[in-house]
């Protein structure tokens, strides 16, 4: 997938869920450093520029896992979870895994409203145990509400719009319509709308 490909829908999804898990978390996530060069800037706050970027490719089809690994804050989305191992993974990450709740090949479909993040206990009982098949239908039920929490249909008359390419940018002294890029903190001028 390519820059032009990202639309304005996924950026904000992007910079609400670095505000929601905090610039560290979220860099953490996403697996980038601090902007060096250019940071975006929304509504009178700075974010990461790359670091939006990638979380927004995360927000695209086909990056389901991705997203329920933002949507569910490095818990187990089993309400009744008995409690997920505390150790972490090398790489400093929870140890969960993402699952189809319903299974691809019966039907599910590759999208976070049908998908959780689940630890290797719960993960176990959803595939092994002999309470799973209620178990399944309590986790779609949850997978759902969650996806509707966090990323809301949007409404009658809404649509995305592209990003702007640097050439189509408005350069009007009205409000962007887009987060503009700025230079770091290394007091740059701003470029962008």
């Amino acid at each position: 997938m390519a820059l032009r490909d990202i639309t304005r829908v996924e950026v904000l999804r992007a910079i609400e869920e670095c505000d929601r898990l905090g610039r560290d978390a979220f860099l953490r996530a996403y697996g980038f450093g601090e902007a060096r060069r250019l940071r975006l800037s929304y509504e009178g706050k700075l974010y990461d520029s790359k670091a939006i970027v990638g979380a927004a490719h995360g927000h695209l089809p086909g990056r389901s896992a991705l997203a329920v690994l933002l949507r569910c804050g490095g818990r187990c989305e089993n309400p009744r979870c008995p409690g997920q191992p505390d150790d972490r993974t090398d790489a400093g990450q929870p140890i969960l895994e993402v699952d189809h709740v319903m299974e691809i090949t019966a039907d599910g479909r590759d999208h976070p409203s049908q998908m959780v993040a689940l630890c290797p206990n719960c993960h176990a009982v959803k595939t092994r145990g002999s309470t799973r098949e209620a178990f399944r239908a309590e986790l779609l039920k949850v997978a759902a509400r969650l996806h509707q929490a966090i990323r809301p249909e949007p409404g009658p008359g809404t649509r995305a719009e592209t990003v702007p390419t640097p050439a189509s940018t408005p350069t009007s002294a009205s409000t962007p319509a887009f987060p503009s890029v700025t230079a770091s903190e290394r007091g740059g001028p701003a470029s962008g709308a």
